[in-house]
């Protein structure tokens, strides 16, 4: 079982900011919290103990994954960037 999200990330680079759409896997633990995955960025791997903290981590977990893209010289996704009027999250059941 698992919950699956679209969550909205804001990364300011350069005075720009950027908005992507990301999905999100969301698989709880038999010990508690949740491991998050993204099928379309394979690098991102995080847990939370708490939904709470689920953006804050995300986001910086994210930010680790564009500075490796960096690194590596790749590029990263350009379909992940998200329309303007699309809502912020989505969780799809």
């Amino acid at each position: 079982m698992y919950a699956d999200r679209n969550e909205k990330l804001n990364f300011e680079d350069n005075h720009m900011k950027t908005i992507m759409k990301i999905p999100l896997v969301l698989d709880p633990q038999k010990e508690g919290g949740w491991t998050i995955t993204s099928p379309l960025v394979p690098e991102l791997v995080t847990e939370i103990d708490e939904l709470d903290d689920l953006n804050s981590r995300i986001h910086d977990a994210l930010a680790a994954v564009i500075e490796l893209y960096q690194d590596m010289g790749k590029q990263f996704p350009a379909n992940l960037r998200a329309d303007h009027g699309e809502a912020p999250v989505s969780t799809r059941h």
